[in-house]
């Protein structure tokens, strides 16, 4: 198994906004814990990549290649999948090493000599583009990690990266809610559900998980989504303290406009729901995955 590559976090590009929300938010053990998130999500996790190799088919009309890219790669959750598949040279970059550790503890005996693990930000991509020479034929970015850089120079940037990473004519899947999760301007919803905790020792406690959105447009085609989190149980014992994360929201022809600026032509291809059945039926069932449920928009970029 190859080994994670831990990088200088305090890179220039790195502003304080987004270190504090990957501390507060990604790098939180008790979040990950939660049994309605989706970081270790399996039928989920196999659910997308059918969705990316359906994605790839189309466009190639052959089976995955052998090398991907996985930028924003979080627990991993993946490449369990993408090697059954047959991949065989897997590479995943995230910023949050709490991810990439607990989803190495969890899958780590299936990687073999098949997966590089990098702690890195994704824009630093001279950091692992030697694994792959000419670029990747394959970027998969599902989970609606769009967006995660919030201001427009690390927004373009990160796109930027995206197409840097890929070789002419590769292909980047991916899930983006773009501005279907949004509430009206100046309105706030405030959601609380009940969870359930699975602690380290494989207890459970029941818990609720209460989340809140707001919209601050930037322009007719743009903004910022501001959501916060905070979890307590049955007795108010605060479980996550509260704490905001945010995501940019650009409208879909903006988004293809800036990833023509990149060299990619974006395809939008419809809801998600429209290319997988068990995203259909969790919808119409349990319809418990906000921004990745209904809202959740599929696309595929190729690398001009």
């Amino acid at each position: 198994m190859k080994s994670i590559m831990i990088f200088d976090l305090d890179h220039k590009q790195l502003g304080a906004d987004l270190k504090t929300m990957i501390s507060r938010h990604y790098d939180n053990p008790l979040l990950m814990n939660l049994k309605g998130e989706i970081h270790f999500d399996m039928p989920l996790s196999k659910a997308e990549v059918d969705v990316v190799g359906n994605m790839w088919s189309i466009f190639n009309n052959n089976s995955l290649p052998k090398s991907v890219y996985i930028p924003c790669g979080g627990t991993m959750r993946h490449v369990p999948y993408l090697l059954q598949n047959g991949i065989t040279n897997a590479v995943v970059a995230d910023l949050s090493g709490m991810s990439l550790q607990m989803g190495r503890k969890r899958y780590g005996y299936l990687f073999k000599n098949n997966v590089s693990i990098y702690q890195a930000d994704i824009r630093d991509t001279h950091v692992f583009m030697g694994h792959c020479q000419g670029g990747f034929p394959l970027a998969i970015l599902m989970g609606n990690s769009l967006g995660d850089v919030t201001d427009e120079q690390g927004h373009m940037e990160f796109i930027g990266a995206l197409s840097d990473a890929l070789r002419p004519g590769g292909m980047l899947v991916f899930d983006y809610v773009s501005d279907g999760y949004n509430p009206l301007p100046g309105e706030t919803l405030d959601t609380t559900w009940p969870e359930v905790l699975i602690k380290d020792n494989g207890t459970k406690q029941h818990v609720f998980d209460r989340r809140t959105r707001t919209y601050q447009p930037i322009d007719d085609d743009s903004g910022i989504l501001h959501l916060t989190c905070e979890v307590r149980g049955h007795d108010q014992e605060v479980i996550v303290p509260h704490h905001p994360y945010t995501k940019r929201i650009v409208k879909l022809n903006l988004l293809t406009q800036q990833f023509a600026e990149v060299g990619m032509t974006l395809r939008h291809m419809g809801s998600i729901e429209n290319h997988s059945a068990y995203h259909r039926r969790r919808n119409e069932t349990t319809n418990d995955l906000g921004m990745m449920g209904k809202p959740n928009q599929l696309f595929v970029a190729i690398k001009n």
